[in-house]
């Protein structure tokens, strides 16, 4: 079994808000563990939602 593609990248974070630098890996890492935790959603609306609250919590 191979897992799905993950289905954000890096431009897409930083199109969140988040600034470019290490800081879009993190919220990346973030985001992909909790896309595992529910299984590999295959439904990129819910990944960018996930994405937004996660960028909208950081302090910057």
């Amino acid at each position: 079994w191979t897992p799905p593609p993950f289905p954000l990248s890096g431009e897409e974070v930083v199109h969140a808000g988040v600034p470019k630098g290490p800081m879009v890996g993190q919220v990346l890492r973030e985001v992909e563990d909790w896309w595992i935790d529910h299984d590999f959603l295959e439904d990129k609306f819910s990944a960018i939602e996930k994405l937004k609250a996660v960028a909208q919590g950081l302090a910057y």
